[in-house]
């Protein structure tokens, strides 16, 4: 099931919005690029960066966007993007393949209204099919389609953009909805819209629903609370935590901390192993790829295994983590890439049949771009990791298992326990050092 984007955008006759296979390079969701037109354009950039960084929208609404100067021949050529000003990648999780939206004509005067529309237009358009994809988790990848949307009346190119993956990128937090620990293989929790006066009626049943859920054979007490929680703004969810804690006893509040937020809490009792092993097979090959030396699995308790395909640099990061966590698993330190190039290159060489050359600028890639003019852009780092929270989730939607301890991120490393991680004899034998 799929959102129909037309319908609920609210500035088509000022905003275009395309799809395509496959992203643009060097471009992250929820970044307003703003073509550089000379000095009034860097004036009126700097204006609406600032006006809009400040705004009290962005603030009570949670939007994280922010806009970026991009120089005339650093601008995208591929058609219809060459033409346009303004280019916002949008997060699209019911859906594979990428959307932006674009502003074609504008004037600098204007700059900042115009940017305002494309971000409120992206946020509408993100909830709607970040709820969406929520909707369909447990179905499988070929679920049918019976949305009264198509797709088909937006512009596509390189093809129509079909499926229902769940791809929890951009602006859109990779780990899965609240109500996804509700979730069964058998079984799925549907969002459905209440009026006031049921939303009014179903909070008089808390309590009771509360202490129906106690049973997990009872399917409808789990139904009415995502019914509920559906229903609520983030505002009234937040409101609702804070005041079921503030009534809970201390030893209620150490067994829920420890249950749901607490990421080493929920790795000790994670039972998956990530392992990490030589390609073994023709169909391992065909799977990760000719120029991998290893892969990497999920493996279960019964020794079943679930393939984790990464793009190469991200499969190395994702590597470089692994081993932090295996030697360092008391207190495990916070990775500074930038302190670990020759570690990285280590595990590049096991993993791949890749240069030196090859590699540095894969290593160069996660922190800078410098085009022709030696201006520097961000890198590419965070959309390494959201790469590996998309993968994650994809995995774990059918397990009976948490992913959260298995994220990563520069302040953020892995929370599973070392036991749970099987690393190459290849790995061990590199002579990898890291440096914390």
């Amino acid at each position: 099931m799929k959102v129909d984007i037309e319908k609920t955008r609210k500035f088509g006759k000022l905003i275009d919005c395309y799809f395509v296979s496959e992203p643009l390079p060097n471009l992250e969701d929820g970044i307003v690029y703003v073509r550089n037109g000379g000095e009034e354009w860097q004036s009126a950039f700097e204006i609406a960066r600032e006006k809009i960084s400040r705004s009290k929208a962005m603030e009570v609404m949670n939007m994280n966007y922010r806009l970026q100067l991009i120089d005339e021949d650093e601008w995208p050529a591929e058609s219809p993007f060459h033409e346009c000003k303004l280019l916002l990648p949008v997060s699209t999780s019911d859906r594979d393949g990428q959307c932006y939206l674009m502003v074609k004509e504008v004037d600098a005067d204007v700059l900042e209204n115009a940017a305002s529309f494309m971000i409120t237009e992206a946020h509408t358009i993100s909830e709607a099919c970040a709820e969406m994809a929520l909707a369909n988790l447990g179905f499988g990848e070929d679920f049918p389609d019976t949305s009264e949307g198509d797709v088909s009346s937006i512009p596509t190119i390189g093809g129509p953009i079909v499926g229902a993956t769940i791809s929890f990128g951009g602006m859109i937090n990779a780990i899965p909805d609240a109500m996804s620990f509700l979730e069964k293989k058998k079984e799925r929790i549907e969002k459905r819209n209440l009026s006031y006066q049921q939303r009014i009626n179903q909070l008089k049943k808390l309590p009771e629903i509360s202490k129906r859920m106690r049973s997990e054979e009872d399917h409808e007490a789990k139904q009415a609370f995502a019914e509920l929680w559906y229903s609520l703004t983030e505002r009234e969810r937040g409101h609702l935590c804070y005041e079921l804690l503030k009534h809970s006893r201390p030893l209620d509040i150490k067994k829920i901390l420890r249950a749901t937020v607490s990421r080493e809490d929920i790795g000790a009792g994670s039972k998956l192993a990530v392992l990490i092993k030589p390609i073994t097979s023709d169909k391992e090959m065909s799977q990760f790829g000719l120029d991998c030396k290893l892969c990497t699995y999920l493996k279960d308790e019964k020794g079943k295994l679930y393939p984790l395909k990464f793009s190469p640099t991200t499969q190395v990061l994702y590597t470089l983590f692994l081993i932090n966590r295996k030697r360092n698993p008391d207190a495990t330190p916070n990775l500074d890439l930038l302190k670990n190039k020759d570690a990285f290159f280590s595990v590049y060489h096991a993993m791949y049949h890749e240069t030196d050359v090859s590699i540095k600028k894969e290593f160069d890639k996660l922190f800078v771009h410098e085009t022709m003019k030696k201006s520097v852009h961000s890198g590419n780092l965070r959309s390494r990791f959201y790469e590996i929270e998309n993968r994650l989730v994809k995995t774990f939607r059918d397990l009976d298992e948490n992913p959260s301890p298995y994220f990563i991120k520069e302040d953020m490393p892995l929370a599973i326990k070392h036991e749970n991680i099987e690393l190459s004899d290849s790995i061990e034998q590199a002579g990898i050092v890291l440096k914390c």
